[in-house]
């Protein structure tokens, strides 16, 4: 079974002694390191900090279209 669990910073060390306990292999803890809102509020502020270049979306959209007109 794979599941998501949200631990509150709290409770973090909590659950790991948990797992500690439980036979090798039993459970596999893999981190999610940064969370997709996280990310888009880094990219806000700094785009409102003006310290991210950004691209019209019709001057992306021709840089897309060169590119793949290119690999055929």
């Amino acid at each position: 079974m794979t599941a998501i669990l949200k631990v509150e910073e709290a409770y973090v060390e909590a659950l790991e002694s948990f797992v500690s306990t439980l036979p090798e292999g039993a459970v596999v803890l893999t981190p999610i390191k940064r969370s997709l809102d996280n990310e888009l509020r880094e990219r806000i502020d700094r785009y409102r900090r003006e310290e991210m270049k950004t691209t019209p979306f019709e001057e992306g959209l021709d840089e897309l279209r060169r590119a793949i007109v290119d690999r055929l």
